[in-house]
């Protein structure tokens, strides 16, 4: 069994960069332009990205019974990576496969979301 790591470190857009530059690209920018330009070496590592992210939402949604899961963040928002996503989900078992879409907020939603936390907080204490 391999070490587990949570899938920040293994799908994130961080992650991607550093397994773009090993790949020869600038970044995971230029490896998600090059995978959706059909660039093969690209392709296979962005669509094992996407593969393992549809694992984990069938998972939760086996788990806890989700039927909608937004995406988010530099990676998530791409229209080809939802693509991957959604084409890698459907490998399973439907019951285990939630409906997959963009999180409405865009690459605001985490500090949107931190602002509102913080603010619930603030009113608490």
């Amino acid at each position: 069994m391999g070490l587990l790591s949570s899938l920040e470190f293994e799908t994130s857009g961080t992650a991607l960069n550093e397994q773009a530059r090993k790949l020869g690209y600038e970044g995971a920018r230029t490896l998600c332009d090059a995978a959706e330009d059909g660039e093969a070496v690209a392709s296979a590592a962005y669509t094992h990205s996407a593969a393992h992210i549809a694992w984990k939402i069938a998972d939760v949604a086996a788990l806890l019974g989700v039927t909608r899961v937004a995406l988010g963040g530099s990676v998530g928002l791409r229209p080809g990576y939802l693509a991957r996503v959604r084409e890698s989900l459907a490998h399973f078992p439907e019951r285990y496969r939630p409906e997959v879409i963009h999180a409405e907020l865009g690459a605001d939603a985490g500090l949107i979301g931190a602002a509102l936390w913080a603010g619930r907080e603030a009113t608490v204490t």
